[in-house]
């Protein structure tokens, strides 16, 4: 008699991490990921106790498939504010049930603009005084208006109570980018 298949830790997290994807985290126990594996619901209780241990690292896997989403593998190269907010609003339709899971499931903790962009703020504000022109203090805070204006958009997408526009997403964000410039000038500086 052969042996049987050994269902190892990181194969009940891709399945659950695969029904997380398809139907939300609301939909994830012990049965319909071992179903997902092909196997019976003991390898999974042995492998984890809870099913809240197994979000806990379905969580892990959701973040870092999103900063790899976001930023791609290469994160020494910082892509534009912009960019990453084109990309974030993005990643909000096509993978709402991770978004949302990521986002608004209240397991997020920490520094909301290091997760919300895969990158730490202060590398985004350097790219922007670097890049755009604007002091520092003025990249600080047109990342935070960023921020705030792509999340609230982003929900709403994610959540699917509006048809994702991607023209729609581009003026919001142009129209954020561009405000800055005209409030700030191009060095930055506060106009009088």
């Amino acid at each position: 008699m052969p042996p049987k298949a050994r269902i190892t830790r990181e194969m009940i997290v891709d399945a659950a991490f695969a029904v997380v994807r398809r139907s939300g985290v609301d939909d994830i126990n012990v049965r319909k990921v071992a179903n997902e594996i092909g196997c019976s619901t003991q390898p999974v209780m042995y492998h984890f106790k809870t099913v809240e241990d197994l979000k806990a690292e379905i969580y892990d896997l959701a973040t870092e498939y999103y900063e790899n989403y976001l930023v791609g593998e290469n994160k020494e190269e910082q892509p534009a504010l912009t960019e990453l907010c084109r990309r974030y609003l993005k990643f909000s339709k096509e993978e709402g049930n991770l978004f949302r899971f990521i986002f608004q499931s209240g397991r997020y903790k920490g520094d909301h603009f290091e997760k919300m962009f895969g990158c730490s703020r202060d590398a985004v504000v350097d790219n922007i005084v670097k890049n755009d022109g604007f002091a520092k203090e003025q990249a600080s805070e047109l990342a935070a208006s960023m921020f705030t204006a792509v999340h609230g958009y982003a929900s709403i997408a994610a959540n699917n109570n509006a048809e994702f526009n991607e023209k729609a997403a581009d003026d919001i964000i142009n129209g954020i980018y561009n405000a800055f410039k005209a409030a700030y000038g191009k060095a930055g500086k506060a106009k009088k």
